[in-house]
């Protein structure tokens, strides 16, 4: 897929943004979340809320992994977690997951403003790729997922992959995270992180509250304020 020309910023400098999917583009969380815990009891095995949130943003097979030690059995965590993405993307081409206030009209008013953008999530391909259906024309010049990477989250180099198939360097990248495993990797890869989310994290990170009428100008400004 060509990438997109580069419209560098020219007060602040940045050329892309690189977003995170769950949690950050679409609130699939509590999908996910219902979909362990009912495997897991499906096993008879004990799986709670807390248990499942304490894996956000790990990967699907480390997931499933967890998922097997807990109940004592053998299972191949691969076929594990294809099955739990097969849950997800049922949910998604069903419109059956909430979007992100705001996140897509972002991502649409940063297309038609030539900015570059990545999808970079720790889900799988084939889950993504029912997701684009939801958004108009083509906004992503480059899609890493986590079963098309050497090494996943909190690793950078989901981040890093992103940034040099869109043709500019990580540290002219903003990246929208909601998990401490993602914004460690997006840190990690030199990029400016803006955490969105309810996820405990420390206060040094840059917050935002809401994508709801964020545009370019106003990100401009963000990071503008930012590197002061």
């Amino acid at each position: 897929m060509p990438a997109q020309t580069p419209t560098p910023s020219a007060t602040t400098g940045w050329q892309a943004v690189l977003w995170d999917f769950d949690g950050t583009l679409a609130d699939t969380e509590p999908a996910w979340w219902a979909a362990e815990i009912d495997m897991m009891h499906g096993w008879g095995a004990e799986w709670t809320l807390a248990d499942a949130e304490s894996l956000v943003g790990q990967s699907i097979r480390y997931t499933a992994g967890q998922m097997i030690e807990r109940a004592g059995r053998d299972d191949d965590p691969d076929v594990v977690a294809d099955q739990l993405v097969d849950h997800m993307v049922d949910r998604i081409r069903n419109g059956q997951i909430t979007w992100i206030p705001g996140a897509r009209e972002l991502v649409a008013e940063l297309a038609a403003a030539g900015v570059r953008q990545a999808l970079v999530s720790s889900s799988y391909r084939r889950m993504l790729d029912a997701a684009l259906v939801h958004f108009e024309g083509d906004p992503f010049g480059a899609i890493v997922a986590g079963d098309e990477v050497e090494r996943v989250k909190p690793d950078p180099l989901p981040y890093t992959q992103a940034a040099a198939a869109l043709g500019v360097d990580p540290t002219a990248a903003l990246v929208f995270e909601d998990s401490p495993t993602g914004v460690a990797a997006a840190t990690a890869s030199g990029a400016v992180v803006y955490v969105v989310g309810h996820h405990p994290m420390p206060e040094k990170f840059r917050r935002l509250s809401s994508f709801e009428g964020l545009g370019v100008a106003d990100l401009e400004e963000l990071h503008r304020a930012g590197s002061q």
